[in-house]
């Protein structure tokens, strides 16, 4: 039987369409203007590429400034005059902020970050917080030297003239209000508490934004005790269709000792590609070299030079031993070794025949060679 609609019928009707119609439009709207997960990091692999060259002389880390669950992207120049550039990401866009001079501080997920630093007679302290996507600045503090220059107090301290936020103030009212915007447990902590964070070369950092991983997450590493050279370390890498090892992040070094440790091999000197300019005519100072790009990192940039050994007597890269006659022999390449005292592994540089100048090192040597593919 057919049945007719009532009116009362036919306006529920129309009316409960219109709710889910409603429903339907606002779910979109809000899943529009919800940005998915990987559109931040787009957007910092969309700042990276738009460096050119220049961001293979940079360094790179990803740190947390507010307490939302995207990073924040540093990009270090190495240079003061470039000094650091900081992104923020929020709702599909980015915000940058310039720091000068390279020095900055930050309180994690504290939504408080301190650009610090200076140069003959004249100092700052300028603190940020993210606003609304936005790089929003709290406070300014700045000290220097007066109207009448360069100036010492009868201790021998040079007299500086404080403001805050453009008015005067003395040096202890000038401290009270730096920490009351910027509160830290110890004054130190303002020029310290960025020294654990990894920095990443450009390559590495681009694969960190893309797969969530180092380049060399999926490489394995062969460790042969061999009395070699280095070039001949070199080449016998190459005979096997690899290379000597390029470690170019603390991921891949911590890969590499934990198989050093595994196989118990921590009483040797290892042979890795590390090289101050051995067949690179272009190159000079300390560097690794992709084998697959031929680009070179110096191994004073970025935090590769944490790799070197810094302990006690030693303040590697020395470039040069010196003999007991007084004769100095030239220390062109490196060697990854595990010193007990030390309890990492971290590199020394040694001359490129080893043997032929410490003839003690027999038995001692060995090299690493990297592939890239199982």
């Amino acid at each position: 039987m057919h049945t007719r609609l009532t009116t009362l019928q036919k306006i529920i009707s129309i009316a409960s369409m219109a709710i889910i119609l409603c429903a339907c439009t606002a779910a979109q709207n809000v899943e529009a203007k919800t940005p998915p997960a990987a559109d931040w990091k787009k957007a910092y692999l969309d700042y990276l590429d738009k460096q050119g060259e220049y961001a293979n002389s940079y360094s790179y880390s990803l740190i947390y400034v507010n307490d939302d669950d995207i990073p924040e992207f540093v990009q270090d120049t190495g240079i003061s005059a470039g000094g650091c550039q900081i992104l923020t990401f929020h709702d599909g866009s980015v915000d940058e902020v310039q720091i000068w001079r390279c020095n900055f501080s930050y309180i994690k997920n504290g939504n408080l970050l301190c650009n610090f630093g200076g140069h003959m007679g004249s100092y700052y302290d300028y603190v940020y917080t993210i606003e609304d996507g936005k790089w929003v600045s709290v406070a300014e503090g700045e000290y220097g030297d007066g109207p009448g220059g360069f100036q010492l107090d009868e201790n021998g301290n040079e007299i500086f003239v404080y403001q805050w936020n453009g008015k005067e103030v003395n040096e202890e009212e000038y401290q009270k209000l730096l920490y009351s915007v910027y509160p830290l447990k110890q004054p130190f902590d303002l020029y310290d508490n960025t020294q654990n964070d990894r920095r990443y070369i450009a390559s590495e950092m681009r694969s960190l934004l893309q797969t969530g991983e180092v380049t060399s997450a999926e490489h394995h590493y062969e460790l042969i005790v061999q009395d070699l050279s280095w070039e001949e370390a070199r080449r016998s890498c190459e005979k096997k269709g690899g290379y000597l090892a390029v470690i170019t992040s603390w991921e891949e070094m911590e890969q590499i000792q934990k198989q050093i440790l595994a196989e118990k091999k921590t009483n040797i000197s290892f042979w890795v590609e590390a090289n101050n300019g051995r067949y690179d005519d272009d190159s000079w100072g300390f560097h690794w070299t992709e084998p697959e790009t031929g680009i070179s990192y110096d191994m004073m940039d970025s935090d590769l030079w944490k790799f070197w050994r810094d302990d006690g007597d030693y303040d590697e890269p020395s470039y040069v031993t010196v003999m007991e006659d007084g004769t100095k022999i030239r220390e062109d390449c490196a060697m990854l070794v595990y010193p007990p005292e030390v309890g990492r592994c971290c590199l020394e540089d040694k001359p490129e025949d080893i043997l032929s100048v410490f003839p003690s090192y027999a038995g001692k040597i060995g090299y690493i060679c990297e592939y890239s593919s199982p």
